[in-house]
């Protein structure tokens, strides 16, 4: 099942745990860049707040992106 969320409100706590890969990075930044977030965003409820799980790599590189809401 998915929800909308706001991207301000995704709490980004695990984040600091994924490997950082600079090139494969800038191959993700030209394709969102090309084709927009294809993959959904995974995440649970705690208490509350969005956690977010998996897709930290496309809510980091997209930050010039206009505010709205992404699957969760």
């Amino acid at each position: 099942m998915a929800n909308e969320v706001e991207r301000d409100s995704l709490d980004l706590r695990y984040e600091g745990f994924r490997l950082k890969a600079p090139a494969v990075e800038e191959r993700l930044l030209g394709s969102i860049a090309q084709r927009g977030i294809e993959a959904p965003l995974e995440g649970v409820e705690v208490q509350g707040r969005a956690v977010l799980l998996n897709g930290f790599k496309p809510v980091s590189l997209r930050p010039q992106a206009a505010p709205g809401h992404r699957a969760l």
